[in-house]
């Protein structure tokens, strides 16, 4: 799910997995990415090890841990650890059962790598809510 803040992007994978009755698993950024070398590649790792059962794998800010590798001007050391975390996204999105839906969202498409947003079978713009659909959710709340 792809498009500007504020526009639903987590409200909708929190409708699906009610919809589906699957449990929702939702990973914020912050809450994985770590400053010491090859840690933030050990935590993604642990979240997908930790999926037994069917669930919506849910993980906001994705671009965070899915940004494009190769040379973008940064830091050596900030380089070679992006590149790990894509890597290690990639081998877990591969092994990734196919009872986990994995969602990601974000406001930032284009930096995504293309491998990373392969992975992906289909992609959703999240776009503003126009002022009819805003007064259709208002009254449905």
């Amino acid at each position: 799910l792809y498009g500007p803040s504020g526009n639903g992007k987590t409200t909708m994978a929190r409708y699906l997995a009610r919809r589906m009755g699957l449990p929702l698993i939702e990973v914020k950024a912050d809450s994985i990415i770590d400053s010491r070398m090859g840690s933030t590649g050990r935590n993604i790792n642990l979240i997908f090890e930790n999926l037994k059962e069917p669930c919506i794998l849910f993980w906001d800010e994705v671009d965070s841990i899915g940004r494009r590798r190769g040379g973008l001007g940064q830091d050596k050391g900030v380089e070679v650890e992006n590149e790990r975390m894509v890597n290690s996204m990639l081998l877990n999105l591969d092994r990734l059962d196919t009872n986990v839906i994995f969602v990601g969202a974000t406001n930032r498409r284009e930096v995504l790598d293309s491998a990373f947003v392969r992975r992906f079978d289909a992609q959703f713009e999240v776009s503003p809510p126009g002022l009819q659909e805003k007064q259709v959710f208002a009254r449905q709340l």
